[in-house]
């Protein structure tokens, strides 16, 4: 729960304090912990790493549950750690990859039946990032995203996934070129004035 609220609240620098200890009580509670809550704090987990730019330490977290054949529990939590893994991935440069990650994952989306616009516009826009190489490319890509993703923020039914990852910011990230993590940051000072 502590987790949960530092990272609701956007305080990234005692939520990384934490992560060791909740990796620990997550081995040490195995037992206690269900499915679906183990579900919930191992992708708050890879999104905390992911905020960090720790990609690889992300891509760990995201396949430990991606590939876990009993992960049916939290089907929202599920279809946003297949969107962060994709991001990951991205991130990471594995463009290799990408083409069928992206195929597989919007599949296992469409699967679900309530597919959020703001996820049809990311899958999009990862499909158009597969072809540009320079900056302007990619952050011409991204400030159309950030267009459309305004656009649909105040729809209460697309709001739920704007609980799971900012892509707000992340857009932000990649049309400046600065870190994920400072843009969130900047974002919590302009609330905070």
């Amino acid at each position: 729960m502590e987790l949960a609220m530092l990272l609701k609240n956007k305080i990234f620098d005692n939520a990384i304090k934490l992560l060791t200890e909740t990796i620990s009580s997550l081995e040490e509670y195995r037992e206690e912990i269900d499915d679906a809550e183990r579900l919930t704090i191992e992708y708050k987990i890879a999104y905390i790493y992911f905020i960090l730019g720790k990609y690889n330490s992300a891509l760990k977290w995201t396949a430990k549950i991606i590939k876990d054949p009993k992960r049916q529990a939290r089907e929202d939590v599920l279809s946003f750690t297949h969107i962060l893994n994709l991001i990951v991935h991205l991130e990471l440069g594995n463009n290799e990859l990408l083409e069928y990650i992206i195929r597989t994952t919007y599949n296992f989306l469409k699967k679900r039946k309530k597919l959020y616009r703001v996820e049809t516009l990311f899958m999009n826009l990862l499909k158009e990032l597969l072809n540009y190489n320079t900056f302007s490319d990619i952050s011409e890509a991204c400030s159309k995203f950030k267009f459309h993703l305004m656009r649909i923020t105040s729809d209460n039914f697309e709001k739920a996934a704007f609980i799971y990852f900012d892509f707000e910011s992340w857009a932000e990230s990649k049309i400046t070129g600065r870190k994920f993590l400072e843009i969130i940051r900047k974002k919590q000072k302009e609330q905070l004035v």
